[in-house]
């Protein structure tokens, strides 16, 4: 087996994001100043954004850069024009990375090795300072490492870098690292540590001592003396216990220097000689008095002025102003109560007042200021704050920023599953995401999404165009719509309406074949009877075909290309200085012309070289349009079936983004489409690729998207999908929408990119395509109110079953409570009530509860708030709800139809309903009081309801078990549980579950269950898969094999009957199968009934299983893998594994059908690990084998970066394979289309 993993939807989640000037890109209103972009990290993945002129994020670069990105940092400096960027990864090496336009994409400027790789605590990585005046950058680890490297440049201006200065302190925990801005003066660092080292061989909790025994937390500068070349400790400081995050104040003429020290409730300036300033920070009036408030995230603002915006782990936003007196001592520190905004990893300002805000989890945001200077609400501001009162605060919606964009994030993935939920005829993938109250259930449709604006029921229409009136217009002004016998001419802007034929000139009692602008300001209208030329100043020019009628036109911008009836094709040029068109050439096919296309007119140029048309007898000729050659053939193509319609497209080459080239697309009469590159010059096909697209005869029409009003295809199916070129890829994607026959791209004030004007059936539609960043998928959101934890498919009542369970929640009936306290003036906290006097008044509008948060009782108290849905997704706005009480929660559920069912009879005469013994019933997993750490709960039980025929659940009763139910699945007409260590099968009573089997010889606890026949494949949290069989004369289950690895399993999924697949908890997937003995053993002696009992006393090695199952595939992929089907993503294709991650990434592992395959795609890999090696300085062959060694998975994200490459390491791999740079392309596009997408 070997198999070749590729990520389908990369990572959502963001671990940090900066501000910079990577690119250099002047700004349009000031030539001084240059465009702020924002670089965000995704674990392993580096992604550039820019904010375009439409006020949208835009993603310009994503690079996978096979390793950890442990933290990225904003280099510049002095008199430089950008910004590069400093990465501290796994590699074990620091490495600055700059942008290069012409390669438009990052590249290695240094790289110098300091440690191991891996994310170790004492390897330096984990954080970043860099000199505000770009002269030196420390980087330091958890634990005492810390390096300081002095950045210079040459007299070319290039970048220089040092080696590395040491500034390491033993048994040092380091919190924050961060520059002290001291102008020009010698460069200073600033660490918040802790001194462990009198503690390490103490057998004693620390948080036992007293508070004046433990050890302190520090507040340390270390300053690099550029004379002797060294760095030195400055200046230390003990700080609070509970200081955690330091942020850096402007220094020299901006400010008075120093450090902002974020503690519990508190934050302090504080900096060498200067007299400490603290402030208490106010509070939301429901959080706990009693619990310490943490910030989890800040960013300092220098302009004009700074301030900074501080985030707290609930959400709120703070503004922070210093008052500083005319000495430059800090007098005062000022902090209000700014906004609420989701949680946040990261948050950035840029220049042109916009704030990115990298959610912790679930989709990102990006805000806008509205009012920043004057915030109104009360300050707070104390040097003792002990003796303060904490002000509280009202939480309100949006005041001072407001919404702009939301960027899709399916982080964390907790469950995921591939069924056609919606009966649209191809599978959807189901994914439980978030966490908290912005939890959601998406359904994630194979497509681009697409928005709506307008529809209208017309008639009958054949074919839409939009025209302008002048070629310098910005916006399309007339729609055109072609009816069978007539046309239809409407005006586009703020009101559609029907133009009067003396307005418009054209023909309106026949159908219009092609229309367009010809010149500058010139109008074209085709139609069977010839052409209609229309000049502003109302004069026509008229060409007739004769008695021939013309059956197909093509036209661009200066040339018309026009198909009469029996195969003669008559070739016009538009005459700029008589203003209009002069035919130039005529050539007699002999055959009928079924589709027709001109190529569009290069920059630089007059006219198109190329004109292909295609004939009944399925063929594709393409014809040469230069004066020289005119009507010449220049190559043919045989084409499988007939042709339905035909496109020439200039779009970038794969090979080369600065290389446009002509393709030639052909849609058949079958639903195939085929893509061909033309040479520029001969016209000759190459790099010809077929792709199926549906079951209709496919249409092609050129578009234009994107800001740029760049070239794209859209073929129109069974489903429309668009061809368009996106970050040196061209993609083929569908749209998420009905099906087509017609379009016409057209922009307006309300829509100024990405329009169409589209024809469906009787409707005439206006759309517009959203986020055309190269997404796969078009998601349907559904909130959830608590974390979701598992889901279920009911295919009989097309029902799906969601369980949702949050830690530290309050359930609706005792929320109820503490709002009915809270209406009577006091605290929503369980034990502690405040002051009404210190709570400041902020609004009364409330924001919703996935933006604010839930109430957080107590730290440790046990609260836990659940509930069982019910979701019909042919009416997302029906959920059924099940709230559980008394502080349960449910953690596992399954459906199960129970083969014996005792209460088929008394439901029948209770509920008068048609109850049998294939009544299906949901059993739900619950425990009461759960105790996280160490894990403990009070009681557990195993709910039982029965599904009713209309999908709703009836409780039936509920059964107490030993521990927390982890996971269930149905055993032949049964219920299998994991309840902890022990696997139990479960039989259905009258009154409650009847236990009917039982082992308790796993080692630690049961995270997966699956089933096959008689056997039973277990998953352990920490002992990988043991393989049970069940014995039905002697109702026993014998453990028989295992793995000799400890693997903790995450998720599990079974390929066949020896075989399963597996991740862990380090971001590894894994094969396991049974070798053939093992299996036939097995059957052989569990036929008897003497031998069969031998394993419950047989051990072999390891004090495991007596046989040991064998890996086959092993492969590092990155991320935590929480959950892994294997399906077929499009009906016919071929089966799959489909895995969802934590950080929100969805990746297929694809098996390969031929071991030519294999090999080649191992030796690509070997040329790329060479020819492209990673860009944080990851050894790819080590990332990969992360824990174990790699085995029998090809990395396709490694192969796909052969498509970004240079053209000369192009041709040389391709030739050390003994192909065409052509065919390796299209080997890599074959690979991943085989699963469907």
């Amino acid at each position: 087996m070997h198999l070749y993993n590729v990520t389908l939807q990369r990572a959502g989640a963001i671990t940090q994001s900066i501000v910079g000037s990577f690119t250099g890109t002047a700004s349009s209103t000031n030539s001084r100043s240059f465009v702020h972009e924002i670089l965000v990290s995704r674990g392993k993945i580096l992604e550039l954004y820019k904010i375009d002129e439409n006020c949208q994020l835009v993603s310009i670069y994503s690079q996978e850069v096979f390793g950890v990105i442990r933290t990225i940092q904003t280099y510049r400096y002095s008199g430089a024009g950008k910004d590069y960027v400093i990465v501290g990864s796994d590699s074990g090496r620091i490495v600055i990375l700059e942008w290069q336009t012409d390669k438009n994409k990052f590249v290695k400027v240094h790289m110098e090795t300091f440690g191991k790789t891996g994310c170790r605590r004492i390897v330096p990585g984990q954080h970043l300072a860099v000199d505000p005046k770009g002269r030196a950058v420390m980087i330091s680890a958890i634990e005492k490492q810390k390096f300081v490297y002095v950045l210079n440049r040459d007299n070319l201006s290039r970048l220089t870098i040092s080696s590395p200065l040491e500034a390491h302190k033993s048994h040092t925990i380091i919190y924050s690292t961060v520059p002290v801005d001291v102008g020009f003066d010698n460069p200073m660092f600033a660490c918040l540590e802790l001194d462990h080292g009198e503690f390490d061989h103490i057998p004693i909790d620390i948080e036992k001592l007293d508070a004046d025994k433990q050890p302190k937390k520090m507040l340390t500068y270390y300053e690099l003396d550029l004379g002797v070349n060294h760095v030195l400790k400055k200046w230390s400081v003990e700080v609070e216990r509970t200081a955690h995050l330091l942020l850096s104040v402007p220094g020299g003429t901006d400010g008075p220097s120093g450090v902002l020290v974020f503690s519990e409730n508190h934050v302090t300036y504080r900096h060498q000689s200067r007299r400490d300033v603290t402030c208490t920070i106010p509070r939301r009036d429901t959080c706990n008095l009693e619990r310490g408030m943490m910030i989890v995230s800040g960013i300092t603002y220098k302009l004009k002025t700074f301030f900074f915006l501080v985030q707290s782990e609930f959400g709120d936003l703070y503004k922070i102003n210093l008052d500083v007196g005319g000495d430059g001592q800090v007098e005062r520190i000022n902090c209000v109560y700014f906004d609420t905004v989701p949680i946040s990893s990261s948050i950035n300002i840029t220049k042109s007042g916009y704030l990115f805000v990298a959610s912790e989890f679930g989709d990102h945001k990006l805000y806008q200021f509205t009012n920043i200077e004057n915030v109104v609400s009360a300050l707070t501001a104390s040097h003792l704050p002990n003796n303060e009162p904490i002000d509280l605060f009202k939480v309100r919606a949006l005041t001072n920023i407001s919404l702009v964009q939301s960027i899709d994030s399916l982080s964390p993935i907790i469950d995921l599953k591939v069924h056609d939920i919606l009966n649209e005829g191809t599978n959807q993938i189901i994914a439980l995401c978030g966490r908290g109250p912005r939890s959601t259930l998406r359904i994630l449709k194979h497509g681009l999404p697409v928005t709506e604006l307008a529809k209208n029921e017309i008639g009958n229409p054949i074919s839409v165009f939009s025209i302008k009136q002048h070629v310098n217009q910005k916006h399309e002004s007339n729609i055109v719509i072609s009816f069978s016998n007539y046309t239809l001419v409407l005006t586009l802007g703020d009101r559609v309406e029907q133009v009067n034929q003396s307005e418009h000139g054209m023909k309106e009692n026949v159908a219009t074949l092609a229309t367009g602008l010809i010149g500058e300001d010139c109008l074209l209208q085709v139609h069977a009877s010839g052409l209609l030329l229309l000049r502003p100043d109302k004069q026509t020019h008229e060409w007739d075909s004769d008695k021939k009628q013309v059956t197909r036109a093509a036209i661009n911008q200066h040339q018309v290309v026009l198909a009469l009836a029996g195969g003669e094709i008559i070739y016009f040029e538009y005459d700029p200085h008589e203003r209009q068109l002069v035919e130039m050439d005529k050539v007699e096919t002999g055959q009928d012309v079924v589709c027709l296309a001109v190529g569009t007119i290069p920059e630089s140029k007059t006219r198109s070289r190329f004109m292909a048309a295609g004939f009944i007898d399925k063929t594709v000729r393409v014809y040469s349009l230069d004066r020289d050659d005119c009507m010449t053939i220049l190559t043919r193509q045989a084409l499988p079936s007939e042709p339905e319609s035909i496109a020439i497209c200039l779009m970038p080459s794969l090979f080369d983004d600065s290389q446009f080239i002509n393709y030639l697309m052909i849609g058949l009469n079958n639903g195939i489409m085929i893509k061909s590159s033309m040479d520029h010059i001969t016209g000759e096909l190459s790099d010809t690729r077929t792709r199926f697209l549906g079951t209709k005869p496919v249409k092609l029409q050129k578009i234009r998207i994107g800001s740029n009003q760049n070239q794209a295809v859209l073929a129109m199916s069974t489903r429309s999908w668009l061809i368009y070129h996106y970050q040196s890829r061209m993609l083929t994607t569908p749209l998420s929408y009905s099906t087509l026959h017609s379009v016409a791209s057209f922009t307006s004030e309300q829509c100024p990119s990405d329009g169409l004007l589209a024809l469906g059936g009787n409707d005439l539609r206006v759309l517009t395509l959203d986020k055309l960043m190269g997404q796969m998928f078009t998601p349907n959101v559904i909130p959830l109110k608590y974390t979701p934890r598992r889901f279920v498919v009911s295919d009989r009542h097309s029902k799906l079953y969601v369980i949702e369970s949050d830690h530290n929640s309050l359930s609706p009936l005792e929320l109820e409570k503490v709002k009915s306290r809270s209406s009577n003036h006091d605290l929503m906290s369980m034990d502690q009530s405040g002051d009404d006097e210190n709570r400041i008044e902020n609004g009364n509008d409330e924001s919703s509860e996935s933006e604010i948060g839930c109430y957080r009782p107590l730290v440790n108290s046990g609260k836990w708030a659940s509930l069982i849905r019910t979701f019909d997704p042919s009416n997302p706005d029906s959920t059924d709800v099940i709230e559980l009480e008394e502080n349960e929660a449910a953690f596992s559920l399954a459906l199960v139809t129970f083969a014996t069912n005792p209460l088929s009879t008394f439901k029948k005469s209770s509920s008068n309903s048609n109850s049998s013994s294939g009544d299906q019933f949901l059993i739900v997993g619950t425990a009461q009081d759960v105790i996280l750490n160490p894990r403990s709960c009070s009681k557990s039980f195993l709910h039982v309801y029965k599904i009713n025929e209309s999908g709703q659940l009836q409780f039936v009763h509920k059964t107490q078990v030993d521990f927390i139910p982890t996971v269930m699945a149905e055993f032949k007409g049964r219920l299998l549980v994991g309840i902890g260590n022990h696997l139990r099968i479960y039989d259905l009573g009258k009154k409650k579950l009847l236990r009917k089997c039982e082992n308790n010889q796993f080692p630690h606890g049961i995270q997966t269950l699956h089933v096959d026949g008689n056997r039973i494949y277990v998953g352990d949290v920490t002992e990988s898969f043991h393989f049970v069989k069940y014995n039905r004369s002697e109702n026993s289950l014998t453990i028989f094999a295992d793995d000799t690895c400890p693997r903790w399993i995450t998720a599990a999924v079974q390929l066949d009957y020896d075989t399963m697949a597996g991740a862990d908890k380090f971001g590894n997937v894994f094969v396991l199968r049974l070798p053939r003995d093992v299996t036939e053993e097995m059957e052989d002696i569990s036929g008897s009934g003497l031998n069969g009992n031998r394993w419950i006393w047989e051990r072999g090695l390891l004090n495991g299983a007596p046989q040991k199952a064998t890996m086959l595939v092993q492969f590092h992929v990155g991320e935590i893998v929480t959950c892994m089907v294997k399906t077929s993503l499009v009906r016919g294709s071929p089966q799959v594994i489909v895995y969802g991650t934590l950080s929100g990434g969805i990746g297929l592992l694809v098996p390969f059908a031929v071991s030519q395959d294999v090999e080649f795609f191992n030796l690509l890999e070997m040329h790329l690990r060479e020819e492209c090696p990673p860009l944080c300085g990851r050894d790819h062959l080590a990332y990969r084998s992360f824990y174990f060694p790699v085995k029998a998975t090809v990395d396709g994200d490694l192969c796909e970066l052969f498509l970004s490459l240079e053209v000369s390491k192009q041709r040389s791999i391709a030739e050390e394979l003994r192909r065409t740079v052509a065919d390796v392309a299209k080997k890599i596009e074959d690979m991943k289309n085989q699963s469907g997408f």
